[in-house]
Parts: C-alpha cells; sequence; structure tokens
C-alpha cells in the first residue's frame, strides 16, 4: 500500500485516501480478518422527527487511542500476547467506551474469556489503566449479520435489514432494548464504525 494512503473497505469498493490521522478508526477486512482504516470524509446528518428511528453515523477516533487499547491487551492478556486470540478491530470514545473484537481459530480457546479474565480480573486491569472507559468484548464473526447481533448484544434484535446501496443497515429491536440509547447511543455508534455501516435503529 502506497506510504501516506488509508485503504478503506466500503461493501465491495477499495479506495485510497490521504492520511488523516485524526480521522481515522481501525476496523478490518471481513473477508481476510486483516487490519483495516476507515474514514469518514463527511458525517451523515441524522433524520429529525421521526420518534421510532434513531441513527448512528460512522465517527472518528484517534488511531493512537485504539493502539493504546490493543497495547494493554497485549500485556494482560496471554492468549492475545502469544497469537492465540487476534484483536480484529477496536473502536473508542476516549474515557467512556470502548468495543475490543475478537477472535481464535483455536475451538478450545475462548477469545471473549480469555480477555475478561478470572472473576473479570483482566479486563478490570485493564479498565484501570484506561480511566472512565467502559469496555465491551465482543466475538468476531465473518457473517456481517451474527457480526452486528454480536456488537449489539444484550439488546434483542428481531430483523437486520441491509441496503447495500446506500450502504445502511436497519436494525429492528425489540421495545426494552433500551441498553442502545443510553449515553447518546455511544454503542450503536461504536458499532457503526466497527462494521463501516450506517446502523439505523427501529423499535418494536
Amino acid at each position: 500500500m502506497p506510504i501516506g494512503c488509508l485503504l478503506t473497505h466500503p461493501a465491495d469498493c477499495v479506495a485510497f485516501l490521504p492520511v488523516q490521522p485524526s480521522f481515522s478508526v481501525q476496523g478490518f477486512d471481513r473477508q481476510s480478518g486483516r487490519p483495516a482504516y476507515f474514514v469518514s470524509l463527511s458525517p451523515l446528518k441524522t433524520t429529525k422527527g421521526q420518534s421510532k428511528h434513531r441513527h448512528a453515523t460512522a465517527m472518528s477516533t484517534r488511531a493512537k487511542d485504539n493502539d493504546e487499547v490493543r497495547r494493554l491487551f497485549h500485556e494482560h492478556v496471554p492468549e492475545v500476547a502469544s497469537g492465540a486470540v487476534e484483536i480484529k478491530g477496536i473502536a473508542r470514545e476516549a474515557g467512556r467506551r470502548s468495543v475490543v473484537v475478537v477472535h481464535s481459530a483455536d475451538a478450545k480457546v475462548c477469545p471473549v474469556g480469555s480477555c475478561v479474565g478470572p472473576r473479570g480480573s483482566r479486563v478490570k486491569t485493564v479498565m484501570r489503566a484506561l480511566p472512565g472507559d467502559k469496555i465491551d468484548i465482543v466475538r468476531w464473526s465473518d457473517s456481517l449479520q451474527d457480526f452486528v447481533r454480536n456488537l449489539l448484544v444484550p439488546a434483542r434484535v428481531e430483523q437486520i435489514a441491509f441496503d447495500t446501496a446506500a450502504h445502511k443497515a436497519t436494525v429492528t429491536v425489540s421495545a426494552d432494548s433500551t441498553t442502545l440509547t443510553k449515553d447518546g447511543g455511544i454503542r450503536l455508534r461504536l458499532a457503526s464504525r466497527l462494521v463501516s455501516w450506517d446502523l439505523q435503529l427501529i423499535e418494536t
């Protein structure tokens, strides 16, 4: 890849864009599983006046914030340090919440459990080093539908409809799935960053 460029993977397109570190978000290519970087050039406007519709669009985060989270998990989780557990992607709003996506090619290794640690000891150690951050550890899936569901747990997802042309996904959840709208919808925003799709939430 040329120096000074970022590789994006929106839908089936691949493009090179000028590097702007303050507007990058680290994620991964779903098919190869290799790290990739995504850039939001112009934020999409939130639809107003629809009481049952909430929107979250991909936003920027600093790569150095993601690097710090990755470093801490490498330091405190032996399975990550050894490569038995791979960190597929990270999205963070510093001082508020981080989402870490993990995977293991070894069926005998639980990637989420490894990162959480006995009685939550490992993830608590990481959280102490990131004041104010709540940390969600999510299992990666090469199925976009399953991955979106994993990211939105514990919300009860009833249906996901993908609009490839618009690169949007409409997620229908039960009305009691209030966790996605708390704290200004931060979990939905971080999920959008990690899948690089505009996730639209509809409550039934």
